[in-house]
């Protein structure tokens, strides 16, 4: 278990991947993109609709409960460590969308703009690319 635990911490930055509250982070996941535009502000201006996403979130929380029930019935380690990879995948496809309706809505526009809202969004992009290859 303690092996599982590192691979966790260093893959997701978690100290134990038994104590996730995957309900807290799950339904902070959904408010968040309940209540945020896709640039960060909560607002009611027109951003892209990423209801669609919530799906996609409440998959990645059965695939997370799955990998929650194989540690606690102490299933093969390669078995659970295919799950994380797949959760990984599943995430990656989220942040994806996500940053597809980001660029051809919020960037789209600033760029039509310019001036200082283009240079802020390019910065924007800029860490969002950093954080990435993190």
């Amino acid at each position: 278990m303690q092996h599982l635990d590192k691979i966790a911490q260093s893959a997701y930055g978690i100290r134990e991947l038994t104590n996730i509250p995957l309900e807290g982070i799950i339904s902070s996941m959904v408010k968040q993109l309940e209540q945020q535009s896709c640039c960060g502000e909560v607002t009611t201006e027109e951003h892209p609709d990423h209801s669609a996403e919530i799906n996609r979130i409440n998959r990645i929380k059965g695939q997370l409960d799955g990998i929650r029930r194989m540690i606690e019935e102490r299933k093969y380690c390669p078995d659970i460590i295919t799950q994380t990879s797949a959760v990984r995948s599943a995430i990656a496809s989220l942040e994806t969308a996500i940053l597809e309706k980001h660029l051809a809505s919020c960037v789209h526009a600033a760029m039509s703009e310019g001036g200082h809202d283009a240079k802020a969004k390019v910065s924007e992009l800029v860490e969002i690319f950093k954080r990435a290859i993190r």
